[in-house]
């Protein structure tokens, strides 16, 4: 390795080591290069000393030794342009955009990378003509919209940087997600309804005699979030988005949704965690009245056993899960001081359980 290929290597490390300040320390600064390059104390110090000798660097003598506050009389390097952003820019150009709109696209090069330079101009030749007829679209959902007018692929218009594209002239907020369904099963005219946390659970729950008297309430599939074990903050998204809500009705003859999530007397049943806790807040906070199940009854005496609850581990997906503020209603602090050590999921209730306190209501104590 020549002493050229040395100097530069360590004018490289000492930028790094550097950073915004304008000087350094020079005890020390040898051993950390030495640590930072792999090359050895008396090579990094010939090469501050060639550096010194240069006028690139002060505060070291000829011989490589520190005089006290070490400083570059360089300037500094400017940013290290991506090759990505470099292709992208390109496309843009070849594309036809001004630069105000090379500008306000080039943040999306880190998600276009992959893209062959060809592959970007007919994106951007989409983006524009996605931009002019945006209005007629309003309210179509985006996976639609972006098979439209990006490459007929579904997917790309909710990858791109909506802070990118509304600069650009597109507001994707004017575009819909997937439709919002609920899974809904009850008697027509029910006396109380239980939204419910888990479709396990709910599915139990149907199966019963609760039928006849409550009506249930779960959300679909993977619902907003994608993440299968996320339903209940699923729930709580639905609610609290302004979209209108589809309902499918899984058994009985219930009411629509919207006259469900009016009911009068209507319930949460979660799983007895902290998590369950926090959702049951994020649905109380659109639905006031909302108050919690008696069928968290069973729950709280299994969280006494230590052979039918479990604390807060990996293995049970929990351990993520951190207390939150102790203040609120009454229920809140019952739940939570209930599952203060140990959890419990709601599918250990049973059925003879569920027939007993479906359409009751924990009562404040």
């Amino acid at each position: 390795m020549d002493q050229l290929h040395i100097e530069n290597i360590v004018k490289d490390a000492f930028w790094k080591v550097l950073g915004p300040r304008d000087s350094l320390q020079g005890k020390s600064l040898a051993a950390r290069l030495s640590r930072l390059t792999g090359l050895d104390e008396l090579t990094v110090r010939g090469a501050l000393g060639g550096l010194s000798q240069q006028r690139w660097l002060g505060g070291v003598s000829v011989q490589g030794i520190s005089l006290g506050k070490v400083f570059p009389l360089a300037d500094r390097p400017g940013p290290i342009v991506p090759r990505s952003l470099t292709k992208w820019v390109a496309s843009m150009i070849a594309a036809g955009l001004g630069p105000d709109e090379v500008e306000a696209l080039r943040p999306l090069h880190n998600q276009v990378e992959d893209l062959e330079p060809e592959d970007q101009a007919e994106l951007v030749k989409g983006l524009l003509r996605l931009r002019a007829e945006q209005a007629a679209f309003i309210n179509q959902p985006s996976f639609l919209v972006s098979a439209k007018f990006l490459l007929g692929a579904s997917k790309i218009l909710d990858q791109l940087a909506p802070t990118a594209l509304k600069s650009f002239g597109i507001n994707t907020t004017q575009f819909t997600g997937s439709p919002s369904v609920l899974l809904t099963a009850g008697p027509p005219i029910p006396k109380n309804v239980v939204l419910v946390e888990n479709p396990h659970a709910f599915w139990r729950a149907i199966t019963c005699k609760a039928l006849e008297t409550t009506a249930f309430v779960v959300t679909f599939g993977y619902g907003l979030s994608r993440h299968s074990d996320d339903y209940g903050n699923q729930l709580a998204a639905l609610l609290e988005g302004q979209s209108a809500l589809l309902g499918a009705v899984c058994a009985g003859n219930p009411p629509d949704i919207r006259t469900l999530l009016n009911h009068s007397e209507i319930a949460f049943w979660g799983d007895l965690d902290i998590e369950g806790v926090k959702i049951f807040r994020r649905l109380q906070s659109g639905i006031p009245r909302l108050q919690v199940s008696a069928l968290y009854i069973p729950m709280i005496r299994a969280a006494l056993n230590r052979s039918t609850s479990h604390p807060y581990i990996k293995v049970a997906a929990k351990h993520k899960q951190q207390r939150p503020d102790p203040d609120g209603e009454d229920f809140c602090r019952i739940l939570l001081e209930a599952c203060r050590f140990r959890a419990v999921d709601q599918e250990i209730v049973t059925v003879d359980e569920i027939i007993q306190c479906s359409d009751m209501v924990l009562e404040k104590t």
